[in-house]
């Protein structure tokens, strides 16, 4: 196997992996293939050598794939590092009050390479509700919680972590350009926090605003979610400002000072 032929192969094995989402955790063989844009032989041999390393389990009832024991095992890697353990712990209380206030979804979203993942969550007390799962893993263009992450970085670094990778189109409303984005980050930094409407997940809403540590990085992003329908644009604008006493206070804890 040459170097690009391999290349090529995690390319297209880590691709599909990142198909495993919240809204979709299982799906069949042929569904994969369709998705990924490759024949239904090469999406077979790659589940397999996935099935083989345990990144992937299949249902032998429904021939359904979903993530396998090894993604946890990773997950749990980040999970259990030092400086997440203690953002969670530092954070568990006034996400409490963050959902009992909003009586929607709060998550804890941290930046990691290239992709937003969700370390923390409290689900909606309603029967229908939003959720990303803890571990689960989003794109850095798309959501209010990624814009969040993003829009106090320079704008070179943000640049440069999106700058080798498509901006995929989620939903009719993503944001797919640079420049679009730009003015985007640029708004949320001045209002303070960021909003998101069906641009990652049809149907959902999303309410941002950054956690800070000691240097003054957005080292998190807290985040409230719920169904658009119900979380409308009255609704968010109720939230913020128990968001953003939330995100302060896990802030100061931190050990950021505000100027």
């Amino acid at each position: 196997m040459t170097s690009e032929n391999g290349s090529q192969a995690v390319d297209r094995a880590l691709a599909l992996l990142h198909l495993f989402t919240g809204p979709t955790p299982s799906w069949t063989l042929t569904e994969l293939a369709r998705e990924a844009g490759l024949t239904v032989s090469t999406t077979h041999r790659i589940l397999k050598s996935l099935l083989a390393k345990e990144f992937v389990t299949v249902d032998p009832r429904t021939r359904r794939y979903s993530v396998g024991v090894e993604v946890m095992r990773l997950a749990s890697t980040v999970l259990e590092n030092d400086a997440t353990h203690r953002l969670q712990m530092v954070a568990q209380e006034p996400m409490e009050r963050l959902r009992a206030a909003s009586k929607e979804t709060v998550g804890l979203h941290v930046r990691i390479g290239r992709s937003r993942v969700c370390v923390s969550e409290l689900s909606s007390p309603h029967p229908i509700r939003m959720a990303t799962t803890i571990g689960g893993v989003q794109p850095l263009h798309a959501g209010a919680a990624s814009k969040a992450l993003l829009a106090w970085l320079p704008a070179a670094e943000w640049r440069d972590l999106l700058r080798d990778q498509p901006l995929d189109r989620l939903t009719p409303l993503t944001i797919t350009a640079l420049d679009a984005l730009d003015a985007e980050l640029a708004e949320v930094r001045q209002r303070g926090y960021a909003t998101s409407y069906g641009e990652s997940v049809a149907g959902a809403a999303a309410l941002a605003a950054p956690i800070f540590g000691l240097q003054g990085r957005p080292m998190a992003a807290l985040n409230v979610t719920g169904p658009l329908e119900r979380f409308d644009r009255s609704a968010i604008a109720a939230t913020v400002a128990d968001l953003r006493t939330a995100s302060a206070e896990i802030s100061a804890q931190l050990g950021h000072v505000a100027r």
